[in-house]
């Protein structure tokens, strides 16, 4: 199997009854919305007149941008944290699980990747027009040694909905991460004299 095809972009809730996969491939997710986006261009002579006379570009560029752009636009989706989201396929597919949490959405991944690309791109240094070898010989290379991580662990817990809700509301309204709030609130139960001081505890 290609490894592209190890990737869900579209699944059915818990419950759900019918015939055919309860998942939707992410390539021919991509592709479908793409192929809608085309044919809406195709139709709608209005709007892709006005938005090729407004970037200065052809119809027939204007139509191949969209169509591109729009077949890239679940990229997120690809990320380990959001295949995670349906550990059963990833373990049918990839014979393991992640523990990977999916605390950033899939669509600010994909900016995300995006954003690294074009900065790889613009750090990475000329090559004088020369190209790669076509082979590298790695013989005489030895591996690193493995950094113990230090400081905070990455887990996988589940909480209540409305905690979870609790916590993201205040994070939003301090302007912190909502996991440094979780974490803060752990250490005041496990050592309640570093618990800051407020109104409730004089």
């Amino acid at each position: 199997m290609e490894a592209y095809f190890r990737y869900w972009g579209k699944a059915g809730k818990a419950g759900d009854e019918g015939e055919g996969a309860p998942y939707h491939l992410l390539p021919y997710h991509s592709l479908d919305v793409a192929a809608v986006g085309a044919v809406l261009l195709e139709r709608h002579t209005f709007l892709r007149s006005t938005l090729s006379h407004r970037l200065g570009w052809s119809e027939e560029a204007l139509a191949a941008w969209i169509t591109t752009l729009l077949s890239f636009h679940d990229l997120g989706k690809f990320a380990e944290s959001f295949q995670q989201l349906k550990p059963d396929f990833r373990k049918s597919w990839w014979g393991e699980s992640s523990l990977r949490h999916y605390d950033i959405r899939h669509d600010t991944l994909g900016f995300l990747g995006w954003h690294d690309a074009y900065h790889w791109r613009a750090r990475r240094p000329a090559t004088n027009g020369k190209s790669m070898k076509p082979e590298y010989d790695f013989s005489t290379v030895e591996r690193g040694a493995v950094v113990e991580p230090t400081g905070r662990t990455r887990i996988s817990i589940y909480l209540d909905g409305d905690i979870l809700a609790s916590f993201r509301a205040r994070a939003d309204a301090e302007g912190k991460g909502y996991q440094t709030l979780i974490n803060a609130a752990l250490r005041a139960a496990i050592n309640p004299q570093t618990a800051p001081v407020t109104v409730e505890t004089l």
